[in-house]
């Protein structure tokens, strides 16, 4: 038995299910297809599958004797062994059935894992990850806009899909300001600090549902500026503070208002022609998730702490594997999140930065207070010495 995609939508297992998690289309049509070739595989609808999986677990304590383990046993062997399809994409279809099942309090069967051939293994292996030479060119190599779009993932961490979905009103507010002022869009160089620290806060990971912070360098705050001055050069934002910061091209404008997945593989595959990169493995070498692999491994290379690395990065932190001297990471703690930032900004930079001149607003307030005790310590020894100077020449009585 074969379904249609329309009846595994119209299941209200599949429907409530996909529908309520808040899921991007993209991303909900791959549920979709990943459900219906579980359903297929097995010739029962989504409802029917819960139903069975509830049954088996309030008749029997034992994962043996439930019908949930074979069943995902022979599909996850029929993926490995029967399919064109590569680790990635199997290692997706197997957590899409597992996190259908959890939506409805069923308990999963233990080491149901993914085989990795070891020809996909070589592949990977051979997979590089660019360095910041390679980044400098690609700059150099690119246009206003994607110059920005290369230097805001290699320096914040975001997935193309976070930095798509950012907002001009997002975008204000990274650099401290509290409310979107367009009379200001056109030379916001002139209107903030050039080592400012921009700050993203409550990031959408739309992968995972998990909001984070991230910052990129002062380095970028620049060229996202440039860009944005040659973009509204002539014209003003079509739709104020949601205007997407990263805007399509005239001729493919589209009813999100934002560039598409389409158009930015389209353009790195140019990239990668123009500076004759190739291919790493199976893709092309120079990728947006290349460039989150980049700050990822800079972080990890300068000795910023795990949970450092992975709040940055958006990823689900568990805290009770973590350990007192490596914190887990709230979004109170911002300022020592931002200091490990500002320590790996000339690794992440493509041109020479000193890292002392960069400095947060608790930095330049601690640089005045010591300056004013030094000031103070200088007047006091001054005012002793005096006093010493007097008391010396004082006659005895």
């Amino acid at each position: 038995m074969k379904f249609a995609m329309a009846e595994i939508k119209n299941d209200l297992m599949a429907s409530n299910w996909i529908d309520g998690s808040e899921l991007e289309d993209r991303t909900a049509e791959s549920y979709y297809t990943h459900i219906r070739r579980y359903c297929n595989f097995n010739e029962m609808t989504p409802t029917e599958l819960i139903e069975e999986a509830r049954e088996d677990q309030e008749k029997s304590p034992w994962m043996a004797q439930r019908r949930i383990k074979p069943r995902m046993v022979k599909y996850n062997k029929y993926l490995n062994n029967e399919t064109e399809m590569t680790y990635a994409s199997r290692k997706l279809a197997i957590g899409i059935v597992k996190i259908f099942y959890t939506e409805y309090e069923i308990e999963l069967p233990k080491k149901i894992k993914v085989k990795e051939s070891v020809e996909e293994k070589k592949e990977r292996s051979k997979q590089k990850i660019p360095t910041i030479e390679d980044i400098r060119e690609a700059v150099g190599e690119s246009n206003y806009k994607y110059s920005a779009f290369i230097l805001l993932l290699s320096t914040s961490g975001m997935s193309k899909n976070e930095a798509r979905h950012l907002t001009l009103e997002d975008y204000y507010h990274a650099l401290g300001f509290e409310e979107y002022d367009p009379s200001i869009l056109k030379e916001l160089n002139d209107h903030v600090a050039k080592n400012t620290i921009p700050t993203f806060k409550n990031i959408l990971r739309r992968k995972t549902g998990i909001e984070y912070t991230t910052f990129c360098t002062p380095e970028t705050m620049r060229y996202i500026n440039k860009y944005l001055a040659r973009e509204y050069m002539n014209k003003e934002p079509l739709n104020g503070p949601e205007t997407k910061l990263f805007v399509p091209f005239q001729q493919e404008k589209n009813k999100s208002g934002m560039i598409s997945d389409q158009s930015i593989a389209t353009y790195f595959r140019k990239l990668n022609g123009r500076i004759g990169w190739g291919k790493s493995g199976k893709f092309i070498f120079f990728h947006p998730h290349s460039l989150r692999k980049f700050f990822a491994t800079t972080l990890n290379n300068n000795r910023v702490p795990f949970t450092f690395t992975h709040w940055l990065l958006g990823h689900k932190i568990d805290i009770t594997t973590e350990t007192v001297t490596d914190p887990y990471i709230k979004n109170t703690d911002l300022e020592k999140l931002k200091r490990e930032y500002h320590r790996v900004i000339p690794y992440l930079s493509i041109k020479e930065t000193d890292v002392e001149v960069i400095e947060d607003n608790q930095a330049r307030k601690f640089k005045v207070q010591l300056k004013q005790q030094s000031e103070e310590i200088a007047e006091l020894k001054r005012t002793i010495g005096i006093i010493s100077d007097h008391e010396k020449t004082k006659k005895p009585d």
